[in-house]
């Protein structure tokens, strides 16, 4: 199953979901390939600093239980194209902002313009649930047409610091939220 971790502005949370989600199937003894199609190579960096069980750049001519893709800033780049075209599913990483939740919108429609057949899924980062935002966050997805997973990455330091000290080194009830995610993902209706 190939995954888009997708959005059309930077700063979204693309690449944290990206590898949180990676780390998580990987932990659970699924072989995850991650292909990095930003420029920016974020998701090679967090790879080569804090390599995580069963998650590995994808190589051409391996089968993987989960291809995870992380995408561009930018909807027109040619590789966020390329990666809805490929892609099972389709992620849009929304922090809790108004400007992110405007920026889902455009991305819902320019995904669902190349691919009718896929349903994309909002996920929530930056996410905190006692807040006016945390409470409305399912009526946002509704208004943008869109469904929102249920379990979002939370607002932690320790999820910024998984990226300098790998997936081990997130607190258990935080590695448990997760690892519930990335069963929501993967077995979510397209």
């Amino acid at each position: 199953m190939k995954i888009a971790v997708c959005n059309q502005k930077g700063g979204s949370g693309k690449t944290t979901a990206a590898m949180l989600l990676a780390y998580a199937l990987g932990t659970a003894g699924r072989s995850v390939g991650l292909i990095d199609r930003d420029p920016q190579q974020t998701a090679c960096r967090w790879l080569e600093t804090a390599p995580g069980d069963g998650v590995e750049m994808a190589r051409p001519g391996i089968s993987y239980d989960f291809v995870i893709i992380d995408t561009p800033g930018y909807v027109r780049d040619p590789g966020f194209v390329q990666a809805i075209r490929e892609a099972d599913k389709v992620l849009l990483v929304c922090s809790t902002s108004p400007v992110d939740v405007w920026s889902t919108q455009a991305a819902a429609d320019f995904v669902r313009s190349k691919r009718p057949d896929l349903r994309p899924l909002i996920l929530f980062s930056r996410f905190v649930g006692h807040t006016g935002f945390g409470k409305s966050s399912e009526a946002f997805a509704k208004a943008l047409g869109l469904r929102a997973l249920k379990h979002a990455i939370p607002e932690r330091q320790c999820i910024q610091r998984a990226s300098l000290h790998g997936y081990s080194a997130l607190p258990l009830l935080e590695r448990s939220n997760l690892a519930n995610l990335a069963i929501e993902v993967i077995t979510a209706k397209p």
